[in-house]
């Protein structure tokens, strides 16, 4: 049995190839404004990436577009303004020159961000921006019903020049949705324990970003996160369940693409995990048929493949589900896994990758109760505890031969014939995942078995 020093060596690496992955991602791809960090000269040296890492590709044409939505003169002539500016957020009055200088105020201080020479201070004006939001909108304003109007006004007006900005250059649009995502119609405030209420009508900005099929995919990261966040706040923003499935069938549709970058596709499950559907209009759990696909489909990242066993036994399972065969196909998973990792068992994403699947039937962490072993522990799902258990057994050896050497060395043959008979004797075949749904053998057509493919 795994025990928990295995765990904690585990999350070691899990912590330190996340940070190698975020710092490679941020500087070829979309700059700093993905993570929110200081893009300043001393704060790069301190990322220098690792020994062994190195960065290549085209630079994206969209980092060099220029496309700046005011000019400097026009910046510069503001200026007088910013006082006025700033007491018009403290005072909450929506009407009148309060509601113009505001306009104009927002205006000017995002279109600041599209300047050519101010790109590399993008993320000190974003921060900028959001300071005035949380320290001055609607300070003055004793009224809450108006507070809440006046913040609303303010925010409303803040998407829309956002919006202006999504066909700008990569670092403004990547900056744009971030905040799209961050903007709350009520800030926290840790003296009277309120928790930050995330801005509703962001979710739909967010949505839009993800059904433009020309944007980029960097954006629709930033995009999908702000989803997370907004979901993830179900204790205090209520989403109809009409717009949560809305935005759970947009993020499924956009897994459905196989060629997608790496990162955005775990992003997307991680955004399915987060909007806790069961099933869609027509009550097919269409979340769980995704991932049980994805998890074993051999034209996807390993690291896909791997987030998708873990997201399988933290979304909503509908009873009619057969459990029992979700773990024949984490099972599966982790046979492909294993043999895609004797193929090149140096790179840095494996521990995190077969954790993973080893967090498909335990939980991670002490004391929460998720995975596999334990929703069979549930009644409605006790029915397929042996065969859960039995698909735990036979991945679980595997994974520990790959932590025990810390990764790195290929597996013996011998470790990985246990698994590969147990999933041939054990094949679901005609089975369905469940009532009118796909079987085991639509979901695992045209994928090379380790008889095949050898480890």
């Amino acid at each position: 049995m795994i025990t928990h020093t295995y765990l904690l060596r585990a999350a070691k690496y899990h912590r330190y190839f996340k940070g190698i992955l975020l710092v490679v991602f941020c500087m070829s791809v979309t700059s700093s404004a993905v993570i929110a960090q200081d893009t300043s000269q001393e704060q790069a040296k301190k990322e220098a990436l690792p020994s062994g890492i190195s960065l290549s590709g085209a630079r994206d044409p969209l980092k060099d577009l220029e496309k700046p939505l005011i000019t400097v003169d026009e910046l510069t002539s503001f200026k007088p303004k910013q006082t006025d500016y700033v007491q018009a957020l403290r005072a909450g009055e929506t009407t009148g020159r309060s509601r113009e200088i505001i306009t104009e105020g927002i205006e000017v201080r995002l279109y600041a961000l599209t300047i050519p020479e101010q790109i590399e201070n993008i993320n000190s004006l974003r921060r900028t921006f959001y300071r005035d939001l949380v320290n001055y909108a609607g300070a003055n304003q004793i009224n809450p019903r108006q507070k809440r109007k006046f913040r609303e006004m303010v925010l409303t007006e803040t998407l829309r020049v956002l919006k202006e900005m999504l066909d700008n250059q990569l670092d403004v649009r990547v900056t744009a949705a971030t905040m799209a995502g961050e903007l709350n119609i009520v800030e926290e405030d840790r003296r009277t324990q309120t928790p930050a209420e995330p801005f509703k009508p962001s979710l739909q900005f967010l949505n839009d970003i993800l059904s433009d099929q020309s944007q980029h995919q960097a954006v629709k990261i930033a995009a999908v996160h702000g989803i997370m966040r907004m979901m993830g706040r179900d204790d205090i923003l209520k989403f109809p369940r009409n717009e949560k499935l809305q935005t759970a069938e947009l993020l499924e549709k956009e897994l459905q693409k196989e060629k997608t970058f790496f990162w955005y596709q775990q992003k997307l499950i991680q955004g399915l995990r987060s909007a806790q559907i069961d099933v869609d209009r027509s009550g097919a759990p269409f979340i769980v048929q995704i991932l049980a696909k994805v998890m074993v489909d051999p034209n996807r990242d390993p690291r896909v493949r791997a987030e998708a066993a873990y997201a399988i036994s933290r979304v909503p399972i509908p009873a009619n589900v057969n459990v029992g065969m979700l773990a024949w196909q984490v099972a599966k998973a982790a046979e492909g896994l294993a043999m895609e990792y004797n193929k090149a068992p140096e790179k840095a994403h494996w521990i995190n990758s077969f954790l993973k699947i080893y967090g498909a039937f335990q939980p991670l962490k002490r004391g929460n109760e998720e995975g596999l072993i334990f929703m069979t522990s549930q009644a409605a799902y006790s029915a397929h505890q042996a065969k859960v258990k039995e698909a735990y057994d036979q991945t679980v050896a595997v994974v520990k031969a790959i932590w025990d050497n810390n990764g790195g060395v290929k597996l013996a043959p011998n470790k990985l014939v246990p698994l590969s008979d147990w999933l041939k004797a054990n094949d679901p075949g005609q089975v369905k995942l469940y009532p009118g749904g796909p079987t085991a053998a639509q979901l695992n057509a045209n994928i090379p078995t380790a008889a095949a493919g050898g480890p």
